[in-house]
C-alpha cells in the first residue's frame, strides 16, 4: 500500500511538473492575437472578481445553507472589451475558499459567479492534461497565476483556447476566471 502511494504521489509530481514547464501545445495564431489583444482586460476581470469573490462566499458548500445565501456579484466581464469581442466565447468565474471544516485546508469548497454570456459551464472536454497547457505561470504560485489551455475544455473550436487566470482573495480564498476564445 505504501508502494501505491508513493508511485501515486511521483506521478503526480511528474504531471505537475510537465504543466509548470509549458511544454504543450501551440496557440494558433489567430487565437493567440484574441489572447494578446484581451490580455489587460482579463487581468482587470481577474482583479476585480477576487474583490467581488467574498460577496459570494455565503453560496460555498461548506456554509449552514448556501442555497439560502444571496445571490452572487455580477460577472466583472460585464461592459469590458471581454464582452464586446466576439471571439470571446463566455468569461466564467470560480471563487473558492479552503474549507473551514478541514484543519489542514487541503479541501477547497466553492461558488460561481454568472457567466459573461449566460452560458454552461460544463466543459466540452472534462480533463486538462499537462500537454494542453501551452503557457503556465504557475510554478511560482497556484493561486496568483495564469495559463492558456490549448484548446479549449469549453469549446469545439479547433482553434480555441482558455486564458486562465486566478487571483487570491482577500479573505483568503481564490478566484479563478477562464476567458473562452474561439475563432470559427
Amino acid at each position: 500500500m505504501h508502494a501505491l502511494r508513493t508511485m501515486t504521489r511521483i506521478l503526480t509530481f511528474l504531471a505537475i511538473a510537465q504543466a509548470a514547464a509549458g511544454c504543450g501545445k501551440k496557440v494558433p495564431s489567430d487565437v493567440q492575437s484574441v489572447l494578446d489583444a484581451q490580455h489587460a482586460a482579463a487581468v482587470k476581470v481577474a482583479v476585480d472578481a477576487a474583490a467581488a469573490c467574498p460577496g459570494a462566499k455565503g453560496g460555498a458548500p461548506f456554509q449552514p445553507n448556501p442555497i439560502a445565501a444571496p445571490p452572487p456579484p455580477a460577472n466583472p466581464a460585464k461592459g469590458t472589451s471581454l464582452e464586446s469581442e466576439a471571439k470571446v466565447v463566455d468569461v466564467f468565474i470560480m471563487c473558492s475558499w479552503p474549507d473551514p471544516r478541514d484543519a489542514k485546508h487541503a479541501t477547497w469548497g466553492g461558488t460561481g459567479l454568472p457567466s459573461l454570456r449566460g452560458t454552461s459551464a460544463v466543459p466540452a472536454m472534462a480533463v486538462t492534461m499537462p500537454d494542453d497547457i501551452a503557457v503556465t505561470t504557475c510554478k511560482k504560485d497556484p493561486h496568483n497565476c495564469e495559463q492558456v489551455i490549448v484548446p479549449s475544455r469549453y469549446s469545439k473550436a479547433a482553434r480555441s483556447a482558455d486564458l486562465r487566470l486566478k487571483r487570491p482573495t482577500p479573505d483568503g480564498g481564490e478566484a479563478e476566471v477562464v476567458v473562452i476564445v474561439a475563432v470559427p
